[in-house]
């Protein structure tokens, strides 16, 4: 549950093993989108795992497509794979009119079907390239990772930024551990080696996800 809600002027969460307990741009490819046909091999057997590589397979594919399979793959994993922990706290969040932003590297379809659908105020994220008539071009014309904090300010005044509350799995996201008030982390203390003993003390730790969306706080 978000901690001293009535003092964050700000919810920021990230999405993947965090919002939902696996990584939504691997799993809405492999699981989903690209289950069997030419697309799945070309994907498995010639590109390879890095992202810039692997969305080689998207293209050709209609935006209208992508976002409307998106739009039901988060609903699915919404229902079976959320978080409660992470959830809760956007639930709260919005009860007592915080505002909710989703900061993730996913993909824009993914990304744009999560805010949608849990009524967010607003998102960063990464995007796919798509051409002149509406299809994907197989390249990201857009990668935020590493980069979020870097966005979202440029969206939301530093002041707020200060005063929020953040959920992440993400050791990319050091940096915006460090500007909220209340950081949450799903994961252990070792992996945010580049923390100081002092600013791992301001974290609120969680164990790292589950399949099945299992989480506790420590």
């Amino acid at each position: 549950m978000l901690k001293n809600q009535e003092s964050c002027r700000l919810l920021i969460v990230d999405l993947c093993h965090t919002l939902i307990a696996e990584n939504t741009t691997k799993a809405f490819l492999d699981a989903w989108l690209l289950r069997d046909g030419w697309r799945q091999r070309l994907r498995k057997t010639i590109l390879g795992r890095k992202r810039p590589t692997f969305v080689l397979a998207l293209r050709g594919l209609p935006k209208s497509f992508l976002y409307e399979q998106a739009d039901a793959y988060v609903r699915d994993r919404l229902a079976r794979l959320s978080n409660p922990e992470p959830l809760s706290a956007v639930v709260r969040a919005q009860s007592l009119g915080i505002p909710v932003y989703l900061a993730t590297a996913s993909l824009d379809p993914i990304a744009v079907a999560v805010t949608n659908q849990l009524k967010l105020d607003g998102a960063v994220y990464s995007r796919l390239g798509y051409d002149r008539h509406g299809r994907c071009t197989g390249l990201i014309a857009l990668n935020v990772a590493g980069k979020k904090l870097a966005h979202l300010r440029r969206m939301l005044p530093e002041s707020q930024l200060r005063e929020a509350a953040v959920y992440t799995d993400n050791v990319e996201d050091v940096d915006i551990l460090r500007t909220a008030q209340h950081p949450h982390f799903l994961g252990e203390r070792g992996d945010l080696s580049k923390l100081s003993e002092t600013e791992l003390a301001r974290i609120t730790f969680h164990s790292k996800p589950l399949e099945g969306g299992l989480c506790a706080t420590r």
